[in-house]
Formats: C-alpha cells, structure tokens, sequence
C-alpha cells in the first residue's frame, strides 16, 4: 500500500528528529557512557538501560556468534548483532535505532490505512509514537524495544495483508530480539482462526492458563530482575508482594491475580510515582523515572480507551471488521502473558504500543449501538467511537 508523500515526509522528520535527539544525548554523556557509567552523572541516574552494556560485552570480535551463544544472557543475539555490525560504536547504533522507527511509522501509516483511520488521526499517532520519551530513552545504545516494536508492527499489517512470506520473516527478526515472542506468534495464529470469536476463546484460554499457573510456572516469561527483586523486598509485605504470592501459589485464584497484575503492569509508572512522587533517587534525578512517568501519561487516555473497547470485543462480540478483530487478539495474546504472567515493568509492554494505539483510535461498536455490515459502515466506525474521531 502506497504512502502520501506528506506521511513519507513526517515520518523521515520524526525519524531525524529522534536520531538527533539521541545523537545529543549520547554526546552529552559521551565520557560515561563509554564507560558504561550510567548512575549518578552530572547530577542525573539511569542515564541508559544497563542491559545495553551486557549485550556489548557478550561480543568478542574473534568469535561473535559463539561468545554471545556463551553468554548466559538471555535475548543477547539481537541486540549484540547490532554491536557488531556497529563495531561497538554508539552513533551507528542510534542511526540503527532512527531506522527502525522510520519504518514502524511507515507500517503504522499502513495500518491505520488498512483501518480507515482518518489522515489526521495517522500523522498524530506517528507523532506521538516517536516523540514518546520512552522512545527516546530506548534509542539509546542496542536494546530489544524498537526492533520488537518494528517486528510486531510489520508482522500485524503483512499478516492482514496476507503476506505469508514477509510475515514470517517479522516473526523472525522479533524471536531473534526476543525469543519468548515466538510464543505469543503461535498463540495468535491459533486464536486467529475462530474468526470473529477469537478473543473471547482467547481471553477464556488464558484465564485458563492463569488459574493452573502456580501448577505450570511459565519460567519462559520471567525477568531475570524478579529474582532480584524479591530477594530485596522479599514477596511479602506490600499489595504487590501479595498479589504475587497468590499469583505463584494459589491455583483458581491465580487467574484473579494475573488480571491485577496486568492491570499493575499496564499503570505501573504512575501506580509508582503516586506512591513516591519524586523523580530524585540517591540525590540524583532518575532519567528513566521520567521517561516512564512522561510517557505512561501521554498513552493513559490510548490505554483506557483500548481496555474498555477490549472488554466490549469479549462479553459482546461485536459484528466488526476480520481486521479489527485480528487486531484485538493479537494485542490481547501478548498483553495478557507478558503484563500478567512476568514480573511487573511497563518496558516490556513497549513493544505493542503502536497496535494498542491503533485498536484504540478504530474502537469496536459499543453496547446499543445498532450495526450495518461492517464494510458499510466503516472499519470499527460507531457513534460510540474513541478519542479522535
């Protein structure tokens, strides 16, 4: 599908934007970062995810592949190619980084497109996507989140395409950044099938899998940070440690927790910062504090609207698009195990971002609300339509 020169011309813009942005940034902190010197800098902490500096240090340039299949870091490949082929220089990967977000705009176009999202609506969601300062924090040094958020958005539009060969080739870039991904690919192409039914079967089958999961322990969705988390704060002792508790060791009641979890995953940065409203840690001001609270309050409305649009396609089942209802299961088949099933961080819902925002702004018919076929009326178009219409 061909792009109006004005969308073309945003997204190279925001592209640039981002990549001088980071480019500043980088040279700003250019002496610690070198160093991988990321905490209490000039004032500032978190200056970068830290995982950037394990996956360059897995590298060793007479034996890439293997030093980094060595490693015992999990998802190293991805992030450590980029390395390589950056000969562990930080511009070349922040100019990576800058590409991968010119074409996840360039599919984000094409979706909303494909959706019959208004033109207007399309240039706001670019906007909004690469100016996200958890988009810019990302950006800089080699990490998974813009290169899965570039593999799930190709996917998603080649898939409704009908593309079968590009869409298993984004299959593959987003397993090389993150394995666990191939999981929720698999979990989408079965649900898919059930046409219009395919998220309430897929919502019962992970409630399913959520009440036995203290019986099953999905190992393959945990961070390595939950390990560290709880030998500091142990799992008792807060709503959090409780929730968890039930979550790892009572079955039926499992199900109840994972649904608190995803909901505590999706508003963490702000369930955070109400509890410590400050952005000072160690007497520094935390970059990524910001990142995240900045960010989670730009997408909050996306986030809200998308929940209740979501709860609407499971009780109701609403007569909509194929594609609106591929869209719904595909955000849903990864929401659910990765906010639900792993420890709590809002980073790792990142990914997702520009399908949610996309599910969020087509919407579903709401309660009441007498519907047409679906081609004549409009993608997902209603009087009960979301923000922006």
């Amino acid at each position: 599908m061909r792009l109006t020169r004005r969308e073309l011309a945003f997204a190279l813009l925001l592209s640039l934007s981002v990549f001088a942005l980071s480019s500043a940034y980088y040279f700003h902190f250019a002496h610690a970062l070198d160093f991988e010197d990321w905490l209490d800098v000039d004032g500032f902490t978190r200056l970068v995810i830290p995982d950037t500096f394990a996956y360059q240090n897995a590298l060793d340039y007479s034996d890439p592949l293997g030093s980094v299949l060595s490693s015992g870091v999990k998802n190293t490949l991805g992030p450590s190619l980029l390395w390589f082929l950056a000969t562990n220089r930080w511009i070349p990967v922040i100019f990576a980084n800058a590409v991968f977000l010119f074409f996840t705009l360039l599919y984000l176009a094409r979706t909303a497109r494909l959706m019959e999202v208004r033109a207007a609506t399309t240039l706001r969601l670019m906007a909004l996507v690469a100016l996200l300062p958890t988009t810019l924090y990302y950006s800089i040094g080699a990490l998974k989140e813009l290169p899965t958020l570039f593999g799930l958005t190709g996917f998603f539009y080649h898939y409704i395409r009908g593309n079968r060969s590009r869409w298993l080739a984004f299959i593959c870039l987003s397993v090389l950044f993150r394995y666990q991904l191939a999981f929720v690919f698999v979990f989408f192409l079965v649900f898919v099938r059930f046409g219009r039914r395919a998220v309430p079967y897929a919502f019962l089958t992970l409630m399913l899998v959520a009440a036995m999961y203290p019986l099953i322990h999905l190992q393959m969705f945990e961070a390595e940070t939950t390990a560290s988390y709880r030998d500091l704060f142990g799992a008792a002792g807060s709503a959090g440690g409780w929730v968890e508790s039930v979550r790892e060791t009572v079955p039926v009641a499992s199900a109840g927790a994972v649904l608190i979890r995803i909901v505590q995953s999706i508003f963490e940065p702000l369930l955070a910062f109400g509890r410590r409203p400050s952005f000072i840690e160690d007497g520094s001001i935390s970059i990524w504090g910001l990142a995240l609270v900045g960010a989670a309050l730009i997408l909050l409305r996306y986030w809200l609207t998308f929940i209740r649009r979501l709860v609407i396609m499971i009780i109701e089942k609403p007569r909509v698009d194929r594609e609106v209802t591929q869209l719904y299961t595909f955000c849903l088949v990864f929401i659910f195990p990765v906010a639900g099933f792993s420890f709590i961080q809002s980073r790792y819902l990142y990914p997702v971002t520009v399908l949610m925002l996309v599910a969020a702004v087509v919407g579903v018919p709401g309660r009441g609300v007498a519907l047409g076929h679906p081609k004549t009326s409009g993608v997902g178009h209603s009087p009960d339509a979301p923000v922006d219409y």
